[in-house]
């Protein structure tokens, strides 16, 4: 018999020949964490050791079917170990269609629902059947002209030159909605649309429309003036307060009414001092998704953070005396960072809170 001791990793291999009359039997073994050596046994005692001795004393080494069992259930654990590790990435179930669905901006998929709703009412007026996606490029391209120039509001009076354009976009994004190879914007199939579109929008300030009469008035110092002495601005009752936080936002950091404020959280502003000044002030460290930023292109970022400084002269106007008095009458619970930075109607002990005092 011939015994080989040898370690590879964290395995012994153990050659193990044991001569018979007309044989010889060969086996290899794997023993985890096992290293055997035997230095008080020599060749010829090993020799001498008869069948039952020999099993006796080196069965235990040789028990295929445990040791197998113990390799596989380690196997097992490894592989384990390996799905669990923390820092391993990992992948999610998704729905393509669904994503892509509630990414679009809400506004603009009502705008194109209503255009699109009006424009297969102009359809059926022409006894066409089928949807914009099902209607060859000629055919579409005839009927688009005939709806930009016959296009009128309910009292018969003409569109602004914007909305027939709008039009026109909101035709186009169903139609790239749908998966069709139609373009209305590039196709040269369409590009008797464009021409009537362009000859349309002149006629139309010609005739003095496109000049925005809806457009929102600025705000003059005047204005502001007037909300101070009636307590519409200020820290004078809760409504001023909150009044005097969104003109904060609106005016220091630049930020739309509607949608940017009512996703602004708390923690996207923070209270910082100057090291030289000492002076503190207001900076908007998180910027959320804008109408001129909306994340598509992610280098697309404010290279310098909006900043309000203190204005300790005039209390009713300085946002940092603003800002903590306002975090002082916020609930405790309103006061993490992902919570929203305005109350909501909902939030009823925000609410409460802030109307219970008068200073």
């Amino acid at each position: 018999m011939i015994l080989i001791n040898t370690k590879i990793s964290t395995y012994n291999i153990i050659l193990l020949k044991k001569k018979k009359k007309n044989h010889i039997e060969s086996t290899i073994y794997y023993l985890p964490f096992i290293t055997v050596c035997y230095h008080n046994f020599t060749m010829e005692d090993l020799e001498e050791i008869g069948d039952f001795e020999f099993e006796a004393f080196f069965g235990h080494l040789f028990d295929e079917e445990a040791h197998f069992e113990e390799v596989t259930s380690q196997e097992i654990q490894n592989d384990e170990k390996k799905q669990n590790k923390p820092n391993e990435r990992t992948f999610r179930t998704v729905n393509v269609d669904q994503f892509l669905e509630t990414s679009v901006n809400k506004n603009t998929k009502k705008k194109t629902d209503s255009d699109i709703k009006y424009f297969n009412a102009f359809l059926q007026s022409r006894n066409e059947i089928r949807t914009p996606e099902f209607i060859p490029p000629d055919t579409l391209n005839t009927y688009l002209c005939e709806f930009l120039l016959g296009a009128t509001k309910p009292d018969g009076k003409e569109y602004e030159p914007t909305t027939l354009r709008g039009f026109v976009s909101s035709i186009d994004r169903y139609l790239k909605s749908k998966s069709s190879k139609m373009s209305i914007i590039n196709d040269v199939e369409f590009c008797k649309t464009r021409m009537v579109l362009k000859g349309k929008q002149k006629q139309l300030k010609s005739l003095g429309y496109g000049n925005k009469p809806k457009t929102a008035e600025p705000l003059t110092e005047e204005h502001i003036n007037k909300m101070y002495e009636c307590k519409t601005l200020g820290d004078d009752n809760a409504r001023a307060l909150i009044h005097s936080l969104w003109l904060i936002c609106t005016t220091y950091f630049g930020m739309r009414t509607g949608q940017e404020i009512h996703n602004l959280r708390w923690g996207d502003i923070n209270l910082e001092m100057d090291d030289q000044t000492g002076e503190e002030y207001l900076i908007l460290d998180t910027e959320r998704q804008t109408k001129t930023r909306t994340g598509a292109n992610p280098k697309d970022t404010r290279l310098i953070k909006p900043k309000a400084f203190s204005n300790p002269e005039n209390p009713q106007r300085d946002p940092v005396y603003l800002y903590k008095l306002y975090s002082l009458k916020r609930p405790n619970a309103s006061n993490t960072d992902d919570h929203r930075h305005l109350f909501r109607s909902e939030y009823k002990a925000f609410i409460m809170t802030l109307l219970q005092y008068i200073l």
